[in-house]
């Protein structure tokens, strides 16, 4: 009841687990593209670095910053994490991969920190254990059912149209949920609100 009853939570949920499904793509296939095309693993490990550097300037900005509406910040901050796979579908140059895996870890813990500080802020602290619980199995249990299917996939249209298309689809389901209104309309509580002050002693 306390997922369901807000519909900003259980349609992110379901907008997070549908995209991870797809994302898995890249996990899949981006080592074996920057093999037959960029040389190998130096190339693949350049752009998980970029992404692991994204992650932690992403984070210090989060220090700043902060949006007034949570989700649509996080949801936007998201949409260029999704275009490496493209990139790579198209045989870019690797250091142009490189610049958007950057970004897409910005984005990546942009929107899970604007995520969880949502829940934070909008669910009751008695709650929050079991919310959180949908929250991981929806997002990532449903994660090697994208792996399973990126196999298939690849057979019936080949490595570049496979992360291409997978990408491109998860670009497109992260701003599906930009529409849903209750996404875009929540609003960060202000310091102090005795509901936040709750929350965070969780």
């Amino acid at each position: 009841h306390e997922v369901t009853s807000r519909r900003w939570l259980w349609t992110t949920i379901v907008n997070m687990s549908v995209g991870n499904m797809l994302l898995a793509s890249f996990l899949v296939l981006a080592p074996v593209i920057c093999r037959q095309r960029y040389g190998g693993a130096p190339a693949y490990a350049g752009i998980s670095i970029a992404w692991a550097l994204g992650m932690l300037v992403g984070g210090s900005v989060l220090l700043r910053y902060r949006p007034r509406f949570l989700l649509r910040a996080g949801f936007y901050a998201f949409l260029p994490a999704l275009i490496p796979g493209i990139l790579l579908g198209v045989h870019a140059p690797i250091y142009l991969v490189g610049v958007f895996q950057f970004v897409s870890g910005m984005g990546a813990t942009v929107m899970n920190a604007l995520w969880w500080t949502a829940m934070q802020q909008n669910v009751p602290a008695n709650a929050i254990s079991r919310v959180s619980s949908y929250d991981w199995a929806g997002t990532l249990a449903v994660m090697p059912i994208g792996y399973a299917l990126v196999g298939p996939l690849t057979d019936a249209i080949g490595i570049s149209a496979a992360i291409i298309t997978c990408s491109a689809a998860a670009t497109l389901v992260t701003a599906i949920g930009l529409l849903v209104p209750d996404i875009r309309l929540l609003a960060a509580k202000p310091e102090g609100h005795p509901e936040t002050h709750d929350a965070q002693l969780a």
